[in-house]
C-alpha cells in the first residue's frame, strides 16, 4: 500500500505541476522515497521542490529534510547545477523577490560557464535590475543583447527591457535605437509588438502625436492579434479628435470597428 501510495504522489505531481498544492505533493513525494530507502528519489523530489517553488514553506522543509538524507549534512543548494541554479533564480524573479534572485545569479556565476548560461545570468540581472528600479544597473547587464543575432524570444524579451530602462534612465534616443532594432526582427515574437507599443506611448508623452500615431497604426497593421492592438488602433482615432480634425477621428474609428470587431473598444 505504502509504494502504491507513491505511485499515486507520482501521478499526482505529473498530471498538476502548476497547482498551488504540488509543492506539498513533492514534500510528500519525497518522504515517501525516504521511507523506502530511495535516497536518490527523494534528493531528486526535493531538489525539484527547492528549484520550482523556492518560496514555499515546503521548500525550506525539503532542504532541512535533504540535510539528514546520507551523506548527512548535504544540503540541496550544494547539489544543483549551474542551470539549475538560474533556473532557481527565475522562479524567484517571477514570485517578485527579485533581490533574493539577483543573490542566487551572482552567487553561481562564474566566468568559465557557458556562453548561453552566461547570457541567462545577464537576462535575469538585467530585468531583475529593472524590476528594483536599478535602471543604469539593467542597463549594464542587458547591453549584451544589442550585439546577439537572431530572434529567440529570450534575446528580444532582454532587448524590449534593455529599451525600456534605457527610456527610464532618460536616454530617449537610445533607446528609440533599440526598440527599433528589436521591432525590426524576423521572425517576430511578441516582444516585437511590445516594443512598437513601447515606442509609441514614448513619443504620445512627449507630444509627438503623428509618430505614436504611426507606431499605433503599424502596430495593427503587423500584429493585429496583439493583447493591445484594438485598444491602440482606437486610441488613433481620439488622438486626430484631440487636434479636433473631427472627420480623420471618425474614420479611424470606423477602422477599428471593422478591423476588431469583437473589441469592447469598438463598440464604444
Amino acid at each position: 500500500q505504502f509504494f502504491e501510495g507513491v505511485r499515486i504522489l507520482e501521478e499526482l505531481v505529473n498530471q498538476a505541476l502548476k497547482d498551488p498544492a504540488v509543492p506539498e505533493a513533492y514534500l510528500w513525494l519525497g518522504q515517501g522515497y525516504e521511507a523506502t530507502g530511495l535516497h536518490d528519489k527523494a534528493i531528486a523530489a526535493y531538489r525539484t521542490l527547492f528549484i520550482r517553488f523556492p518560496l514555499s514553506p515546503e521548500a525550506e522543509q525539503a532542504a532541512f529534510r535533504a540535510e539528514t538524507i546520507p551523506p548527512i549534512g548535504r544540503t540541496l543548494s550544494s547539489v544543483l547545477s549551474p542551470r539549475e541554479h538560474l533556473e532557481r533564480a527565475d522562479q524567484l524573479a517571477e514570485a517578485g523577490d527579485c533581490d533574493r534572485a539577483m543573490q542566487a545569479v551572482r552567487q553561481r556565476s562564474a566566468s568559465g560557464q557557458s556562453e548561453d548560461l552566461a547570457a541567462w545570468a545577464a537576462r535575469r540581472l538585467g530585468f531583475c535590475a529593472y524590476r528594483l528600479r536599478r535602471y543604469r544597473e539593467a542597463i549594464a547587464s542587458l547591453d549584451r543583447f544589442r550585439y546577439v543575432q537572431g530572434a529567440d524570444d529570450l534575446s528580444a524579451e532582454a532587448l524590449y527591457f534593455l529599451g525600456l530602462a534605457l527610456q527610464r534612465d532618460g536616454r530617449g534616443g537610445e533607446a528609440e535605437g533599440v526598440l527599433r532594432q528589436l521591432i525590426a526582427r524576423e521572425p517576430p515574437t511578441v516582444w516585437n509588438s511590445k516594443a512598437l507599443v513601447a515606442l509609441g506611448l514614448s513619443y504620445e508623452s512627449r507630444q509627438q502625436t503623428e509618430r505614436s500615431i504611426g507606431a499605433y497604426r503599424e502596430l495593427a497593421t503587423r500584429f493585429p492579434t496583439s493583447d493591445r492592438a484594438d485598444e491602440l488602433s482606437w486610441r488613433i482615432g481620439w488622438l486626430y479628435y484631440a487636434q479636433r480634425l473631427f472627420g480623420t477621428a471618425a474614420q479611424e474609428f470606423g477602422k477599428t470597428a471593422e478591423r476588431f470587431p469583437q473589441s469592447l473598444f469598438a463598440s464604444n
